[in-house]
């Protein structure tokens, strides 16, 4: 109990106690049983601003944009 409380007592290693896919399950059924709607993670980014997000986040989002496209890039310099 005393690691739990440990994990739980900071926000971002809270985080990481519940997979995400379980947590927004477990949402959704209480949002299904007391109001009849559900979310969807699209819906939950839709809203998000852009302070909400990790900078982790932002970068590992322009890496794999930057690779796409360097991708994409390299095969038409082939053909």
């Amino acid at each position: 109990m005393n690691e739990f409380d440990k994990f739980w007592d900071s926000a971002d290693l809270r985080m990481g106690l519940v997979p995400g896919k379980d947590a927004l399950s477990c949402v959704n059924k209480a949002l299904q049983d007391e109001y009849k709607i559900s979310v969807t993670p699209t819906a939950i980014i839709d809203a998000m601003r852009n302070e909400e997000i990790s900078v982790e986040m932002k970068d590992l989002i322009k890496s794999i944009s930057v690779f796409s496209i360097s991708g994409v890039n390299e095969e038409l310099d082939e053909k």
